[in-house]
């Protein structure tokens, strides 16, 4: 696989959701444990998805290797990031207190630290 993975390629590799893998992503960058990749003008570097469609390549931080490394707990930002999405809906707002965000967020970064 090249370097860096797609949100696509993590959801396939893990076998999750693409709700969950987009938000633990954001998460994650959020925090500056990842970052996008790109290319020698700064331009972040896309790859075709299963539709097409181009895809936003993101890789590994130091901080973010380090974490899976040295196995430390992660520090992400409180809140739900999504909640501008979903706009209040108690129903998605009931099934982000249902998962295990920083469980998910560490299963995504390794993945991500396997191809950064």
């Amino acid at each position: 696989m090249p370097r860096g993975t797609t949100s696509e390629e993590v959801e396939r590799i893990l076998n999750m959701r693409h709700q969950t893998v987009s938000a633990r992503r954001t998460d994650l960058r959020a925090a500056g444990y990842t970052d996008y990749l790109r290319d020698a003008q700064g331009v972040i570097i896309r790859r075709p998805t299963s539709t097409g469609s181009g895809a936003a390549v993101e890789i590994a931080t130091q901080k973010g290797r380090d974490a899976i490394d040295f196995n430390l707990s992660l520090r992400l930002n409180l809140g739900d990031p999504t909640s501008s999405h979903h706009g209040g809906n108690p129903l998605s707002a009931a099934a982000f207190t249902r998962t295990s965000r920083s469980q998910d967020a560490y299963r995504v970064l390794e993945c991500m630290r396997r191809f950064s």
